[in-house]
């Protein structure tokens, strides 16, 4: 299957798919006789796993170690437990950033208007105000 056919069936653009191979984490597909890329159900299998793992937020390393690791059965689940756990650790600390965050701009907007004359929120952004 040809480069634009897997971008359609993958959502990946052929950038982004040339992308991964020449990161080493998609494999180079076999060519045909004019030289054209010609993917495979194991190419389209790992791109499709690429961007879901994309989705879920994992880095390109760690997508090409859970790839390595998927390879190697059943003795590399330890590792992808590993990985995922880490990632949602990952989150878990992202979401506690914008609930903080979500937190300091309902106070802001809960704040009555300066005595002075300003914005609340140019004087919070500018460290003059700190939120309680």
């Amino acid at each position: 299957m040809n480069i634009g056919k897997v971008s359609k069936l993958t959502g990946l653009s052929a950038r982004m798919i040339r992308h991964y191979e020449a990161q080493g984490i998609l494999h180079s597909p076999r060519r045909r006789e004019s030289g054209h890329r010609d993917y495979g159900a194991e190419e389209i299998r790992t791109l499709r796993f690429i961007r879901n793992a994309r989705d879920l937020g994992f880095r390109i390393a760690d997508i090409g170690r859970l790839i390595e690791l998927s390879r190697l059965g059943p003795c590399g689940s330890t590792a992808i437990e590993a990985l995922v756990a880490e990632r949602l650790r990952e989150l878990r600390r992202q979401e506690d950033e914008i609930q903080a965050n979500r937190r300091r701009l309902e106070h802001l907007l809960q704040m009555p208007p300066p005595a002075t004359p300003g914005c609340a929120l140019v004087g919070l952004l500018a460290g003059e105000l700190v939120p309680a």
